[in-house]
């Protein structure tokens, strides 16, 4: 296949160098967006103070927004985002421990001192939820019921440790309310400082230690918090802790470069003409990424366009996958989600230029049905295991009634290739280089003068 560009002259030196003469002309090319943001900031510092975003009312303060469109408000102070922990499964119960410092929780007007290694168990109940500090050498236990309570430390070091038969134990920063949910189950809602989660999704999404594709990573994850939390989203929290916005897993103890990753980019969000973009990213591309409207409904966004890495993230254990079924199993899949039966030739594929299914071709009873390829791969999944076809990045080959498919990459294929990335930093790239290189025409600006 041709090679796609992936900015004004830029080609990636893969030989491991970072990009010379063309990726400066590269960077000069995005300069005069950069500086029209750069200005828009300056105008909002200097000219008329400009109106804020409306916020919902958070558990930390009024939080200030950042607009999406062609403006930028600057936060007063630092930003605060508020998590949904354990959103895709909740517990049924949870201890919480109060580590490194005592605390605080309070329920409507009463307020209750939690000194430090205290213990908590809290469980759901008709009238909400109950809790009880339980009994130390110094202390004698305390139960009480209540709709919903908030707790946090009273030092910035301080953590809650959270226990829960589900998912194990996890400890988190900041503050932590809990009230009940259908279920019965209990609903907690973590808030945080902003760079205080971007550190720790970056651990959470990028278990390495190549520091450029870290700060890469933590300035995608702070993009696309903003962007979350600018949105018409959910009154008591602006994103969930996995997979459905950003896989998030509280602090990351004896890993002290996530955290560091996100101070060394602190304010630093990815712009295109002056707006912040949406950042995706995903595990492995297996060589190319693909254009978004290849693979998801919706206009093309310029700077989310294909973008060959020579397969440098070919030290993904993902890169190379393997898959055999049944042709009659599938055709039975088919069937029961699209209600039509394929003939002998009857499933057919068309790729985008990254080499991805974009779409399947389905025939059968004198009727033809396009279905995207990434519904397809997920329509397999669904019945197998979510791995079992990693991406829609396959070849597909038929004999005697077995479909062999041979594939490569992980995940959706838009955006940020994240072995990509780790590679590239292994071989010299700044992180603006790899940003650079996976969202075209980009720049990296911050949102703080």
């Amino acid at each position: 296949m041709a090679r796609t560009s992936t900015g004004s002259g830029f080609i990636p030196a893969l030989s491991g160098l970072i990009p010379g003469l063309s990726g400066l002309i590269s960077a000069l090319s995005g300069l005069i967006p950069a500086l029209f943001f750069v200005f828009g900031l300056m105008g909002m510092l200097f000219g008329p103070k400009p109106l804020q975003a409306e916020c919902g009312d958070c558990s930390m303060g009024m939080r200030n927004h950042m607009k999406l469109e062609h403006t930028v408000t600057l936060p007063e102070e630092a930003p605060f985002v508020r998590i949904s922990l354990y959103h895709a499964n909740p517990p049924s119960q949870v201890t919480l421990i109060m580590t490194g410092s005592s605390g605080i929780l309070w329920f409507g007007n009463k307020v209750v001192p939690v000194s430090e290694d205290r213990v908590l168990e809290i469980q759901p109940d008709p009238g909400g939820v109950r809790v009880s500090l339980l009994k130390s050498d110094t202390e004698t236990l305390q139960t009480f019921q209540t709709s919903a309570f908030e707790i946090e430390s009273h030092q910035p070091e301080g953590m809650l440790k959270v226990v829960t038969p589900e998912h194990g134990y996890r400890n988190y920063q900041g503050r932590i309310g809990v009230s009940s949910r259908s279920g019965p189950s209990l609903m907690l809602i973590n808030t945080l400082p902003l760079e205080d989660y971007v550190g720790s999704v970056v651990g959470s999404e990028m278990q390495s230690e190549e520091f450029e594709a870290l700060k890469a990573q933590a300035v995608i994850a702070r993009t696309y918090a903003l962007r979350m939390m600018q949105r018409d989203g959910y009154d008591a929290y602006d994103m969930t802790d996995d997979e459905q916005y950003q896989v998030y897993r509280g602090v990351h103890l004896g890993k002290p470069y996530y955290r560091v990753a996100a101070e060394e980019t602190r304010s630093q969000v990815l712009s295109w003409s002056g707006q912040m973009i949406l950042t995706p990213f995903f595990s492995t591309c297996g060589g190319s990424t693909s254009h978004n409207e290849d693979v998801w409904v919706g206009k093309p966004e310029p700077y989310l366009r294909a973008a060959k890495d020579q397969a440098v993230c070919r030290i993904s254990p993902h890169f190379a996958w393997s898959l055999e079924l049944e042709r009659s199993r599938i055709d039975g899949w088919v069937f029961e989600r699209y209600g039509i039966r394929p003939d002998l030739q009857g499933i057919r594929f068309s790729q985008d230029e990254g080499g991805r299914v974009k779409q399947v071709i389905l025939t059968g009873g004198g009727r033809e049905l396009r279905v995207s390829g990434n519904d397809f791969r997920l329509m397999v999944n669904e019945r197998l295991h979510p791995l079992a076809m990693k991406s829609t990045r396959f070849d597909w080959t038929e004999s005697e009634g077995v479909v062999s498919v041979e594939g490569t990459g992980l995940g959706h294929g838009v955006g940020m290739c994240q072995y990509g990335a780790i590679a590239l930093a292994g071989s010299g790239w700044a992180y603006e280089d790899i940003l650079r290189f996976y969202f075209r025409g980009t720049n990296v600006v911050s949102f703080a003068l």
